[in-house]
């Protein structure tokens, strides 16, 4: 994932209109990603100024915990952003995230599930739940997952480095791409499985 790119692109979304709530969260993930104490910082709590107690406030401020190492002081934010406006997948994710941080499986495992209802066309929360089943090496649930996530992340080839070496792996059609880091966590799980070719091509993929 290009972070910094993305966060370029935030940054010049909000230079045209710094009103533009829909970008915030994404945002505010990027300043996270980059290690952008400072302005992660500073927009969080001014946020938090102008919309007190605002699911879209205390996602930012999680944010800035998760960047600060509070993990279950972000968890308890994006807990109470997810309870007043539980429509929104990246609240679940930030509270399955900061469980997960913590080893605390049966949380985050249950803040993706949440995450899956709400948006069940997504190929973010299963991908997520496979990598907390990676984690703890329950390899048949990982890869049940996996499989979910890729049936629904497959985007024209294009959008990617080609690399039809993939397709042998998991029957992937060929003029379809995968999300760099779910090719990634098929290379963990086949490593973890003892399949180092199959892994090869998948950390090869991710990296392209």
């Amino acid at each position: 994932y290009e972070d910094k790119k993305a966060l370029s692109i935030c940054k010049n979304i909000l230079k045209r209109d710094s009103l533009v709530d829909e970008i915030l969260p994404l945002y505010s993930v990027c300043l996270m990603q980059t290690g952008e104490k400072a302005q992660l910082f500073s927009s969080a709590h001014t946020l938090a100024e102008e919309q007190p107690d605002s699911p879209l406030a205390l996602f930012c401020l999680g944010c800035y915990c998760m960047l600060i190492k509070r993990h279950e002081h972000a968890w308890k934010l994006f807990h109470k952003a997810a309870q007043q406006d539980p429509s929104q997948i990246y609240f679940w994710i930030g509270m399955g995230n900061a469980a997960a941080i913590q080893d605390d499986s049966d949380r985050a495992v249950g803040a993706y599930r949440a995450a899956i209802r709400i948006c069940s066309s997504n190929h973010i929360p299963p991908l997520y739940i496979a990598m907390e089943y990676l984690r703890t090496n329950n390899l048949g649930l990982a890869q049940h997952f996996l499989e979910a996530s890729k049936s629904l992340c497959l985007v024209p080839k294009d959008c990617f480095q080609s690399s039809s070496s993939i397709c042998n792996s998991m029957e992937v059609n060929e003029d379809l791409e995968l999300d760099p880091l779910l090719l990634n966590e098929m290379g963990v799980l086949s490593f973890k499985k003892g399949e180092f070719g199959a892994a090869s091509i998948f950390f090869e993929a991710s990296s392209k």
